[in-house]
């Protein structure tokens, strides 16, 4: 029984100090002034001047697939009609972001540095 209640303190013990480790991650995206919000990042591809746009129409719903190559980041998007339904991207420095519609929400602020003065790259 001792050795039960003991494993049971330890498990209990990682996941507090786990959970803990999780917010403070969370807290510091949140607090950081050079990351963006989903959202913002999607008006901002959506908008940007040398995004690819490619059109498709389905059963009377419009679908939108944006690809953007910049020399430090690529960005690909998809939406149905007005509404983001994946976003992707992809780093030179190998980090990565994915946003899925059915499990993030489009507030999130995510780590990836909102991208300033980029110089895009002919692809």
């Amino acid at each position: 029984m001792k050795e039960q209640l003991s494993s049971f303190v330890k498990q209990l013990k990682d996941s507090v100090t786990n959970a803990a480790n999780e917010v403070q991650q969370k807290a510091k995206i949140m607090l950081s002034p050079d990351c963006a919000t989903v959202f913002e990042l999607y008006e901002w591809v959506k908008e940007h001047s040398e995004t690819r746009i490619q059109k498709q129409s389905l059963l009377n719903f419009s679908y939108c697939f944006y690809s953007l190559k910049l020399d430090d980041a690529s960005y690909y998007m998809e939406t149905k009609d007005s509404y983001l339904l994946y976003m992707s991207i992809q780093q030179s420095t190998g980090d990565s972001f994915t946003y899925n519609s059915y499990k993030n929400s489009i507030h999130d602020k995510i780590s990836i540095p909102f991208p300033s003065n980029q110089k895009s790259t002919i692809s």
